[in-house]
């Protein structure tokens, strides 16, 4: 372990030892409760490794959306990419974004699974919290929950009576905002909920070029409406989401060019649409027992059209013969990418829970969902798909390269969770998840070379059509654990667990279908109570042990002019990965602490004839013909040879074995303060929060052109309110030191997404019963 994470556990050791002497203590710490396990339970009291946020902790640390969830608990990083994120939770996740990946945390939205990995960037408003769950999480999360899952919950409806509020804010770069929430009941036993959320803002580059669109300006528009009806032993409530997220387009920057100084000369764009209903419907029998259906149906549609180069030079093509000079090829000067897509689904889960007082507890569960994912055929539709304009069509205005895809993915399920106490401070727990999940993929291939059609459709399935592919697999995931409570405020587990994260379907031909990830998770954690219940605190020590590792590599196609063509591959051995973690949250009186660190260790198994990138050493590789030929990128190489000081540009195929996983820094670690101060019925609380990301890798190369440097965080706010008024104000200030920084890194040759710039404004609100 290094010496600058001792010195941080050290530092905040430090600062407890010092609060607790120096405070005299008032209010009592709050329970912070979990629901992910199908019932309401005290984190503190569960074999959980978890992050748990309720809507006043997201206000203070600022966390409006997926990417800011990083800078507030350990152990976990989410490169963002527009439309698309790789989000990984103890080194687990996925190495790539490709959208036929499937990624390894779970992202579920008011219990309704949702397309994880893409389309997250809905801002979170009218919240009731956020449960970060890390390890595997296959019993009651499901499939592809191999590195975690996140529980995302929205507030409900309730009959208590009238409520409302509104704020309003601005900002540096023209930013505006404003929020408002009404929830009134309707009789005795009913109520509706109605929130709405706009936000818009400027763009935090300087760009010149002849692009059209609104690249990094804002404006996002969300409406939630949510109705709540409880007669008798009935709960039952109906949310329904309504989006429309336009991001403007996703500004990407290369290796030695300015991050926030871009030259564009392509269409930008980027909008996300959804619709999400969902039908939480419970029923409470007398003895306690619960019988709940929680249904959800989904609907995005996606635009997302980028200047796929940065505004540097287009990527190297590579034929059989050898490399081409991209410059001899693509008189245009253009590499622009863009898609859109529509995606479905439709999810079931119907859950039977025992009451929560007995001795023998149990879950049993039936889940099923259908996903349904399309993408345009450009020969077929004229509908921009995965499409590539520019390289050598002469033209930017028709496809050099296009993809049509289609992919319907059926999950099946059943599952059940049983806590028994052995003794009143011994409990043995048990998980067991059997699953189904069957995919068919269908791919076809534009290619277009002059200015006008027509275009040449490529086909690729055995059958002389379009390329298509099924794959199935039966999977058997689950947990045991000991929990030990040797006193009141103490709680120690042991637990052993396991996930998958499913099988998938090349996308380029011939189709191969790559193995399912399988984590095996060993865990020993301790939670207890401090300085009489006013700090609580985890810390937790896990070993990982993964087979089938996924990770995307360079493929050669015989014959064939393909930009950035690549496969999935799985490690041909097991992966290590080890860590521990801590968090903690106290509250003395006025004061308020909390913290969070983890440090990871991690192996990555054996790769081996693998394209190296950086290379252009010339390769022999049947079936090609003599003589022998270029297989790495030439735009890579070049760009390595400039500003790469580690890249490994020896032979052109390498062996990978004991690499780190990819974004996953070695440290994490974040901390937050705030203290009230009255004075004359005002109440003024000033808040500071940091978060460190240690050094970490894009993929599996050993390169400084994917390397994502450390980064440190600071975050400034001061809300003011009055005893005498309902109103109150917020100054607030992220990235304080206006740190420039590469937040994302995608491909091979590397396209660069910065992280937001320092950003500052005021919000201003009240509330109304």
């Amino acid at each position: 372990m290094s010496g600058r994470f001792r010195n941080s556990v050290s530092l905040a050791a430090l600062t407890v030892g010092i609060i607790s002497v120096a405070q005299t203590a008032q209010a009592q710490i709050e329970t912070v409760t979990v629901t992910a396990e199908r019932r309401d339970v005290d984190l503190q009291k569960t074999t959980l490794a978890a992050t748990v946020l309720t809507a006043d902790d997201l206000d203070k640390k600022s966390v409006m959306g997926l990417t800011a969830l990083q800078n507030a608990a350990p152990g976990i990083t989410i490169n963002d990419y527009g439309s698309a994120n790789v989000f990984n939770m103890r080194g687990v996740g996925r190495e790539a974004v490709d959208v036929e990946i499937p990624s390894g945390v779970a992202i579920y939205r008011d219990g309704v699974p949702t397309l994880a990995g893409y389309f997250q960037g809905e801002p979170y408003f009218d919240m009731a919290g956020i449960e970060v769950l890390r390890g595997p999480q296959g019993t009651l999360a499901g499939q592809s929950a191999s590195g975690g899952a996140l529980f995302i919950r929205t507030a409900d409806p309730d009959t208590h009576g009238y409520r409302s509020s509104v704020q309003f804010g601005i900002g540096n770069y023209d930013a505006t905002e404003g929020q408002f929430m009404v929830n009134a009941p309707l009789g005795d036993d009913a109520a509706i909920r109605i929130a709405f959320n706009h936000s818009d803002r400027g763009s935090m580059y300087k760009i010149t070029g002849s692009f059209t669109g609104s690249p990094n300006e804002r404006d996002l528009n969300n409406l939630r409406v949510g109705l709540a009806w409880n007669p008798g032993a009935w709960n039952i409530v109906l949310k329904t989401d309504i989006g429309q997220d336009d991001f403007g387009g996703n500004p990407v920057s290369t290796p030695g060019a300015p991050l926030f100084s871009i030259k564009l000369d392509d269409p930008m764009a980027y909008v996300d649409k959804s619709i999400r209903q969902v039908a939480d419907v419970r029923y409470t029998f007398a003895d306690g027992t619960s019988l709940r259906s929680l249904t959800g149906i989904q609907n995005v549609s996606t635009v997302n059209n980028l200047d796929a180069d940065g505004g540097g030079p287009p990527p190297g093509i590579v034929f059989p013969a050898g490399p081409i000079v991209p410059a001899a090829i693509n008189p245009t000067g253009h590499n622009a990418f863009r898609s859109q897509g529509n995606f479905f689904f439709y999810s079931e889960e119907l859950d039977l829970v025992s009451p929560s007082d007995q001795r023998f507890r149990w879950v049993l569960g039936a889940f099923a969902e259908r996903q349904v994912s399309l993408i345009p055929d450009y020969n077929v539709t004229g509908q921009d798909g995965f499409t590539f304009t520019g390289f050598s069509s002469g033209s930017d205005a028709f496809p050099f390269f296009a993809t049509g895809w289609r992919m319907i993915e059926d999950d099946l399920a059943v599952f059940a969770n049983t806590e028994y106490d052995i003794t009143p401070d011994l409990t043995l727990e048990t998980g067991l998840r059997g699953s189904y999940n069957g995919r068919k993929s269908t791919t076809s291939f534009t290619f277009g070379f002059g200015t006008t059609p027509p275009f040449i459709g490529i086909d690729t399935g055995a059958g002389g059509g379009p390329g298509t592919a099924t794959s199935a697999g039966d999977y058997l995931d689950g947990k045991v654990a000991l929990q030990w409570k040797p006193t009141e405020d103490d709680f120690v587990y042991l637990t052993g667990s396991r996930g998958h994260t499913v099988k998938g379907i090349n996308i380029f031909p011939p189709h191969d279908v790559y193995r399912p990830v399988e984590v095996w998770n060993y865990e020993v954690g301790w939670k207890t109570s401090l300085f009489d219940d006013h700090m609580r605190t985890q810390i937790d020590a896990y070993y990982e042990d993964i087979g089938n590792y996924q990770a995307v590599f360079g493929l050669v196609i015989p014959g064939a002019l393909v930009p950035d063509v690549s496969e999935t591959r799985n490690a041909e051995s097991r992966s290590k990965i080890w860590g521990i973690e801590a968090s903690g949250q106290g509250q003395w009186g006025d004061f308020g602490l909390d913290f969070g660190a983890a440090y990871l260790n991690s192996k990555i198994g054996k790769f081996t004839d693998i394209i190296n990138p950086f290379s252009v050493a010339p390769v022999q590789v049947a079936p090609l013909p003599a003589p022998p030929v270029v297989l790495g990128n030439p735009v890579a190489a070049a760009e390595a040879a400039a500003f790469g000081n580690n890249c490994d540009t020896g032979s052109g195929l390498v062996t990978l074995t004991g690499s780190k996983a990819p974004f996953s820094p070695e440290i994490t670690a974040n901390v937050g303060a705030q203290y009230a101060i009255h004075s004359g019925g005002v109440t003024v609380t000033p808040r500071a929060d940091v978060s460190y990301a240690s050094e970490n890798q894009a993929n599996l190369f050993a390169c400084s052109l994917e390397t994502i440097k450390a980064r440190t965080l600071v975050n400034l706010q001061m809300r003011v309110e009055s005893e005498d008024s309902p109103w109150w104000a917020s100054l607030w200030m992220t990235n304080v030191a206006d740190l420039k920084y590469v937040a994302a890194v995608q491909n091979i040759p590397p396209i660069y997404y910065a992280g937001p710039r320092r950003q500052f404004g005021i919000r201003i609100g009240r509330s109304f019963e």
